[in-house]
């Protein structure tokens, strides 16, 4: 009993932390923008990525290699809490 009922508070949390979207922009190798319903646009970080920022070596070679992967294509995302 304990564990519905755990579940039946945990599964809104579960639902809230997902969001699909289109990507609109890529910031460096690891960042991207997505477009969410109603043209909100939210910036994401891609977990367990270590890519080179922007002006660093190799850095633009990143930011194209995801560019070619995942621009303009809908995306699933589901939200984690990093420290």
């Amino acid at each position: 009993m304990k564990r519905l009922m755990l579940l039946y508070v945990l599964f809104p949390v579960f639902l809230l932390s997902q969001m699909t979207g289109k990507v609109i922009k890529i910031s460096d190798g690891d960042t991207l923008t997505l477009l969410l319903k109603g043209n909100q646009q939210k910036k994401l970080r891609l977990a367990e990525v270590d890519c080179p920022e922007s002006g660093r070596v190799f850095g633009k070679n990143a930011k194209q290699f995801t560019s070619a992967q995942v621009m303009k294509n809908s995306m699933f995302c589901r939200k984690y809490n990093v420290c």
